[in-house]
């Protein structure tokens, strides 16, 4: 449940809603901010909403494994088909351009210590760009570098 400038109505009534059984825990970190699924929302200094990709294992004190290692018994093309479904999941999950590039960064990082090639890595992106250039421009088009994954 994600109940957003409500007032603190959903406070006031969430125990009509929902049964006595059900714990509900508040993600919020402040007035202006909190993690719902797998997001961070808060709201800016002008006010407006912004929104950036939130992956609670980063918050453990222990390193949790994911996505492919090409160590593994695993097809190659389907592990960079991972990355590329992951950058497509990163773009719609991120409202800000520095966000985007910040969460693919630290993916790329992240595979190439797992065995990855960063060179076909790139690659990907490249696709990405190629396959995503209107829905890019839509998106970012007033803080667009488009030179900012060469």
């Amino acid at each position: 449940m994600l109940a957003l400038n409500d007032g603190g109505f959903f406070d006031k009534m969430f125990e009509t809603i929902y049964p006595s059984e059900l714990q509900l825990n508040n993600t919020n970190i402040s007035n202006k901010e909190s993690n719902y699924l797998d997001m961070n929302i808060s709201i800016d200094s002008s006010n407006k909403f912004e929104y950036k990709l939130y992956d609670k294992r980063q918050d453990f004190s222990f390193k949790v494994v994911s996505l492919p290692n090409l160590a593994s018994n695993i097809p190659v093309s389907a592990a960079y088909s991972v990355f590329y479904s992951q950058i497509i999941r990163i773009f719609y999950a991120n409202n800000n351009i520095e966000h985007f590039y910040t969460s693919v960064v630290a993916l790329i990082k992240k595979l190439c210590s797992q065995n990855f090639e960063r060179n076909k890595l790139i690659y990907q992106i490249h696709k990405f760009n190629r396959n995503f250039y209107p829905k890019i421009i839509f998106k970012f088009w007033t803080v667009l570098d488009l030179g900012v994954f060469r």
